[in-house]
């Protein structure tokens, strides 16, 4: 939850921040949901399955 102050004060020209989280991980999906990510339906393959591209705007 501190990520976002940390960028806005130390990378001015940053406006938004992209992770990509496996699809099974439900509660990490949540805690990023309740942190204010949204996940905008677009999806990768990665090592371990199916990714769901979350972004959070600055």
């Amino acid at each position: 939850m501190q990520l976002p102050a940390f960028i806005k004060e130390n990378f001015s020209k940053i406006n938004k921040i992209v992770l990509a989280r496996n699809l099974k991980k439900e509660a990490a999906q949540r805690l990023y949901t309740k942190c204010g990510f949204i996940d905008e339906d677009v999806r990768r393959i990665g090592k371990k399955g199916e990714l769901i591209i979350r972004s959070y705007y600055l």
